[in-house]
């Protein structure tokens, strides 16, 4: 595992965070997408199969 890329944020000491294809996270702006999908999208609007599709599209 090459630790060098490995970034530690305030409040998640020893949690390693990396970069994602399927997940994109915003915090300053309180942005979440899954797949390309907006998180509050897919609670709201979304059933529990097509949410669990998404899980699977790897």
């Amino acid at each position: 595992m090459d630790t060098s890329k490995l970034i530690l944020k305030p409040g998640l000491e020893g949690i390693p965070v990396t970069q994602s294809s399927i997940c994109d996270i915003d915090g300053q702006k309180g942005h979440l997408l899954y797949r390309g999908y907006k998180i509050e999208e897919l609670a709201q609007k979304s059933s529990f199969l097509e949410t669990a599709f998404l899980f699977d599209l790897g």
